[in-house]
């Protein structure tokens, strides 16, 4: 079974309105972890204020200006997160936008940057811990649960013959 303390690296990703409280339980899990977390307020801003020792910020300032600034900033955290062998964890704050699918480019304006982001995280196939609450799970992504509210998305394993 994929669980969090199986990664070195881990990404938070969520709703820039609210930090559930168990973000904290999970934090104390990865404390000495490597941790990648975006600048918006919210989720990153928890995680940022929890002080970890090896925590990467990846701002949206050094990726432009704009909305757009926020995509590229979260695509290329997920980019970092896949060639370090790490996982994502997710925490949306509500349900999937309607006709939001994991793509190589998300970020099309369906109106949520959590849900982008774990739909990119889901293209590259880095594993991913999403905190759902009582939202219903999107259809078609994947999604296996786990404990009460916790979902996972493992990764597809490719087979060859040779």
């Amino acid at each position: 079974m994929m669980q969090i303390r199986h990664f070195d690296v881990v990404g938070f990703s969520g709703s820039r309105s609210c930090s559930p409280a168990i973000l904290y339980q999970v934090l104390e899990l990865v404390k000495h972890k490597q941790i990648y977390v975006g600048c918006a307020r919210g989720v990153d801003a928890t995680v940022r204020s929890y002080s970890p020792p090896n925590l990467r910020v990846f701002k949206a300032s050094d990726y432009g200006t704009g909305k757009s600034s926020f995509a590229r900033r979260s695509m290329v955290m997920v980019n970092e997160l896949k060639a370090s062998g790490g996982c994502l964890i997710s925490f949306p704050s509500s349900p999937c936008p309607s006709g939001l699918k994991p793509s190589p480019n998300p970020f099309n304006g369906k109106g949520s940057g959590s849900w982008a982001t774990l739909a990119y995280a889901i293209f590259l196939n880095v594993p991913c811990f999403i905190y759902l609450d009582s939202f219903p799970v999107p259809h078609g992504w994947g999604f296996s649960p786990s404990v009460t509210d916790w979902f996972v998305v493992s990764p597809v394993k490719q087979y060859t013959m040779i």
